[in-house]
């Protein structure tokens, strides 16, 4: 009895047994047999040089195909971000192009011309595709039928391309002295350096030994001197490698010629500039004086190092040129023109105030090539004081010109009816506004300070054009009617931060048929001053 029930337990265990074994025989059948890989690459040297010496010159890629497919290529110049081989078909000496399964070597030549691989070094993209088809593209396959690689062109000799102008000043001064090419060589040669003008085939001005050098990377200095140790003239040059391999004596290559390299040992012309005034007056209370300097517009404001020294050349401090507006015209705007603004507050660069004494602007500018102009200015920190006074200047108002009208002040009305003034009947010397029936007519006129703190006001005389007319005008916000003198409020000179005086403006307007004359002016003014 006790066997029967263990051969029916036995036997129920081996049921139980077999459908799990059933179950899990099932479950490891791919879903798909169709995502299995259909093409894949073998190992394989991925940098190749086919120039020839006998030297890695092939670049073959072992390609696998587990079915009867067409095979395409598509390659990809990685380092110009293009393809410059899109969808070719690979045939490989087979009629109709159609491979059987197996193992194929495919060559560069079959991928792409070896001239065409020859034409520059870099970085290559290959991808391969199998497909039932000779017209199928990349992106109509599954993943399962696609293979990539990646493979590198070698030169013997490789240099940098030809890119962007490079100066150099190979005067000494340890600025620039020198045009480097760094190159690499794929085997240990005998190497020279070769010169040549660089206009197009320009004749060879040097062919400088540098001697027996070993695989990899080097780095060759020109020092801008011919094989005979003389300097070669100012100018633009091309240069260029050539290499003997050591091991194939009669095997010579070139990194072909690389430019342009400009040569220039001209200093550049020296930074001149246009100061408020030379004398800092750091110790005042009232706000906190400074010295400003405009410099040329031919010095850059990126090439310009300005310093504050003492007269024995002590550093006091280094100034940060600002770019700013040339020769602004507070008539007629902006040139286009940017020039460099330097400040300096008597102070050195944690903000201690300096000494009364003698100082030194020293501005040096630099052009591309690294040459150097050096301008020195006098400087003058006093312990004076300052305080405010007062100047009064009176004048026909024709003296003091026609200014501006509000149309040339940004931004402009797209219909401007404002016209300057004319000579007066009434007033010798003085102005006349007419602003016309809808019209206007108005000047605008500067005043200009130090400091940026100081202000004026200005008093008008005149009287409408005809006399006993209600006529009026504005003189920057007080208004003027019939015969008299008119006296503005004052009116501040402000100084921004990127330009070389205060300004301040004021002005006299007519409108809506308003005709007005002008005789005379006053402008009152405070600046500030040392009390003596």
């Amino acid at each position: 009895m006790l066997r029967r029930v263990l051969i029916a337990v036995g036997c129920a265990a081996l049921l139980v047994g077999s459908v799990f074994s059933l179950v899990t025989a099932k479950a490891d059948v791919p879903h798909d047999r169709a995502s299995a890989p259909v093409i894949k690459i073998g190992k394989f040297r991925h940098d190749f040089s086919p120039n020839g010496d006998g030297y890695h010159d092939r670049l073959v890629v072992p390609v696998t195909l587990r079915k009867a497919s067409y095979l395409h290529v598509m390659v990809t110049d990685l380092d110009a971000g293009l393809n410059v081989v899109y969808n070719r078909v690979l045939c490989l000496g087979r009629a109709g192009c159609r491979l059987k399964p197996g193992t194929y070597r495919v060559p560069a030549a079959d991928m792409y011309p070896l001239s065409a691989w020859r034409q520059r070094p870099g970085d290559f993209k290959l991808v391969f595709w199998a497909s039932e088809s000779r017209k199928v593209d990349a992106r109509d396959v599954s993943a399962a039928r696609r293979a990539r690689t990646e493979v590198t062109l070698v030169h013997a000799v490789q240099g940098p391309e030809r890119t962007v102008q490079r100066f150099f000043s190979p005067n000494g001064d340890g600025r620039q002295d020198v045009a480097r090419l760094a190159f690499t060589l794929e085997q240990p040669s005998v190497v020279e350096g070769v010169v040549r003008v660089d206009e197009g085939h320009g004749a060879i001005v040097a062919r400088l030994p540098l001697g027996r050098m070993g695989a990899g990377r080097h780095l060759w200095n020109w020092t801008g001197l011919d094989e005979h140790g003389d300097p070669v003239a100012e100018g633009r040059y091309d240069l260029a490698i050539s290499a003997t391999q050591v091991a194939r004596p009669r095997h010579t290559a070139s990194s072909g010629w690389i430019g342009a390299w400009i040569l220039d040992r001209t200093p550049p012309a020296a930074p001149t500039s246009e100061a408020t005034r030379t004398t800092v007056y750091p110790t005042t209370t009232l706000f906190t004086d400074e010295a400003r300097f405009e410099f040329s517009k031919d010095v850059p404001v990126a090439s310009l190092d300005a310093t504050v020294l003492r007269t024995d050349g002590t550093l006091v401090r280094t100034l940060e040129p600002k770019s700013m507006p040339c020769d602004y015209d507070y008539d007629h705007g902006f040139d286009g023109f940017e020039c460099a603004l330097v400040r300096w507050d008597g102070r050195d660069a944690a903000g201690v105030v300096q000494p009364a004494g003698s100082y030194v602007l020293h501005a040096v500018s630099s052009d591309a090539a690294g040459n150097r102009a050096v301008q020195e200015t006098a400087l003058t920190v006093s312990g004076e004081p300052l305080v405010e006074h007062t100047t009064t200047t009176t004048l026909p108002t024709g003296q003091l010109g026609a200014g501006t009208n509000a149309c040339s002040y940004p931004p402009t009305p797209q219909i401007c009816l404002t016209h300057g003034p004319v000579a007066s009947d009434r007033f010798p010397g003085g102005w006349s506004y007419r602003s016309e029936g809808s019209g206007t007519a108005q000047s605008v006129n500067a005043v200009y300070g130090e400091t940026g703190h100081e202000q004026f006001r200005v008093t008008v005389t005149g009287g409408p054009t005809t006399p006993g007319d209600p006529d009026t005008a504005m003189l920057s916000g007080t208004q003027m009617q019939g015969d008299g003198s008119f006296m503005s409020g004052w009116i501040p000179i402000t100084m921004s931060d990127l330009r070389l005086k205060a300004y301040g403006a004021w002005s006299v307007t007519t409108q809506g048929g308003n005709d007005y004359d002008t005789e005379s002016v006053t402008i009152e003014q405070t600046y500030f001053a040392p009390a003596s």
